[in-house]
């Protein structure tokens, strides 16, 4: 499986009461490397943990919709 890094935008949670304007609150950008998984028409499945003997994944799965990534690259093959 190849290894890449994904760039992307998640949404954010303020819980802190009052102490920022609302309006100053926005999206937080996001690095995440891993193997990939899947490519499929609506997102990115990117795997934390892959079986090396079989290729298979093994667990920690992210699905990132492509209208939340801002950019992707191939670390390594």
């Amino acid at each position: 499986m190849k290894l890449v890094e994904v760039v992307w935008n998640d949404a954010n949670f303020e819980d802190e009461y009052g102490t920022r304007d609302s309006k100053d609150l926005g999206p937080v950008r996001l690095h995440t490397a891993g193997y990939l998984a899947a490519e499929t028409d609506e997102a990115l499945i990117i795997a934390m943990t892959i079986c090396k003997d079989d290729n298979k994944v093994v667990t920690e799965q992210i699905v990132i919709p492509w209208g939340m990534i801002v950019d992707y690259w191939l670390l390594h093959e």
